[in-house]
């Protein structure tokens, strides 16, 4: 059976390659099972690969379509399943043995290499489909440790069944399937395989095209000058990312500032945006990763594009309410303010005797609005200001008018 199988495939492909000027980039083995029937050939075209089958099945099996899926050019499965068109023909049923649905599917980075079967009374009864794992560092587009997933039609007897051995693509994967149906189902099947140039692998690319710009606001129009806000963009690559990942890294301190996850592009060559306008003002550099499974590979990324957040033109905290003591020692102040993403506030206090504002504490970050603070002194009186702290200007530029308040000593 092995010399047959090969020496079919090698008298197939001789046909193709002189079958001039069209050149044959599939393969079909011979349709086992019954005879007679209409013929039909299912398939899963240049781009695809057969790993499986969906169909009916009741006493014989019927109505066969073939399950197709994308694959990368490190023969991983990309992208979801597609199917061919159905078989015409019987389901495979009939009362009491009524069709039902069935499904064999190869696993995961596999793909159909080979098919083999049974048929009972001139119909086919169960089919075979021989999965190897798809690497393309294989020469022939599959790595010899093949798994077998199996249809078959749950009310055949098993007796006087007549069986075939496999039928196996000789260089190259299955793209679908061909053979015979009658009016009760299925009547011989055979593998179609890829051949010449197919299957045509997907390449999985990286983003590319970073541009950062400045906008007047949120949402704004573009800016010629550096302002609280950006638009980052980049350059889908691919349609077989599940999203993007976006990473903002802070170059003044060396460090991972945000990371913003993004939803799949709209197609190769379109242009995907974000706006950021939560970011303190300093000097930044972002990249993006088109983000595929571990299977695939994992994220693939690109670029280092800088850009620059700046401060907003005026910025005016104002304190709110009454400072309050909150425990030996410790007050608390509260604020409202209009500035735009400052790195931090910083709490300044000056008494009576001092004569100058010291800072005496700082938030953790800009988007703080009361902070408790140290350092004064009880019975006297003191001033409180609340100063908001950019990137590149000074700890005193952007403050609040100042707060008077006093406690005093404790009575005995």
């Amino acid at each position: 059976m092995r010399v047959l199988r090969h020496s079919i495939m090698a008298f197939a492909l001789a046909i193709c390659a002189f079958a001039l000027p069209v050149y044959c980039d599939f393969v079909k083995l011979p349709a086992r099972g019954g005879s007679g029937g209409t013929e039909y050939s299912h398939g899963c075209g240049d781009d695809k690969v057969f790993i499986g089958l969906r169909g009916k099945g009741g006493y014989w099996l019927g109505k066969l379509q073939a399950l197709c899926r994308k694959v990368s050019t490190a023969g991983k499965w990309l992208g979801s399943t597609t199917y061919s068109a159905t078989t015409d023909g019987g389901e495979g049923g009939f009362y009491p043995f009524m069709p039902q649905q069935l499904t064999a599917t190869c696993p995961e980075g596999y793909a159909v290499k080979g098919m083999s079967g049974s048929a009972r009374d001139g119909l086919v009864v169960k089919i075979n489909l021989h999965c190897w794992k798809m690497d393309r560092s294989i020469p022939n587009f599959g790595a010899p440790n093949d798994i077998t997933r199996s249809m078959t039609a749950p009310y055949s007897p098993t007796s006087d069944r007549v069986s075939w051995s496999e039928d196996r693509c000789s260089d190259k994967i299955g793209r679908g399937f061909h053979g015979r149906y009658n009016d009760k189902g299925i009547v011989a099947v055979g593998l179609t395989c890829h051949a010449g140039t197919t299957p045509n692998a997907e390449t999985l690319a990286a983003p590319d095209g970073l541009v950062a710009v400045n906008l007047t606001g949120p949402n704004g129009t573009q800016s010629t000058t550096v302002t609280p806000f950006v638009q980052l963009s980049w350059m889908d690559r691919s349609t077989y990312e599940s999203g993007y990942r976006v990473r903002i890294f802070n170059t003044r301190l060396g460090i991972l500032a945000n990371t913003f996850e993004r939803p799949a592009g709209s197609g190769i060559g379109t242009r995907q945006a974000l706006n950021v306008a939560d970011l303190p003002a300093d000097n930044y550099t972002f990249n993006v990763c088109s983000k595929y499974s571990s299977a695939d590979g994992g994220d693939l990324c690109f670029g280092n594009m800088p850009f620059t957040i700046g401060q907003a033109a005026s910025c005016n905290p104002t304190i709110t309410g009454q400072v309050e003591l909150i425990g030996s020692g410790t007050a608390r102040v509260r604020w409202s303010h209009t500035c735009t993403n400052p790195l931090r506030f910083q709490v300044q206090l000056r008494s009576a005797v001092s004569g100058n504002f010291i800072g005496v504490s700082d938030t953790q970050n800009g988007t703080a609005r009361e902070e408790n603070f140290t350092g004064f002194a009880l019975g006297v009186a003191n001033e409180v200001r609340v100063c908001a702290i950019f990137q590149g200007q000074g700890a005193n530029s952007f403050c609040s008018a100042p707060r008077a308040f006093q406690f005093n000593v404790p009575g005995p």
